[in-house]
């Protein structure tokens, strides 16, 4: 932002690759795309729980474990984009000033 002033994001890509440290190791892992201020919430509404955030819209939540063989089976991706995430259609975020 400091370099680029009118910078926009029209869509993200999150990934979260686990790495264990030890065979027995497991987590349950929660990607739960959050907008502070829209309709009257606060920076303080985000989920508070395990399940209250695996019920929150477009959650995305995986268990990851030590002793699967494949790394990409221990990744979790989200990708979001302004449009669905305010339920607009793209034209309408591509337009905005």
């Amino acid at each position: 932002i400091a370099i680029y002033n009118n910078t926009k994001v029209i869509s993200s890509i999150l990934s979260i690759n686990i790495t264990h440290q030890a065979l027995t190791d497991s987590i349950k892992v929660f990607v739960t795309p959050f907008v502070a201020a829209i309709n009257g919430a606060s920076s303080t509404d985000t989920p508070a729980n395990d399940m209250t955030q695996a019920f929150a819209p477009r959650c995305k939540n995986k268990i990851c474990v030590a002793n699967v063989g494949s790394q990409s089976k221990n990744t979790i991706s989200m990708a979001v984009s302004v449009s669905k995430l305010f339920g607009v259609a793209k034209r309408a975020v591509y337009d905005e000033d």
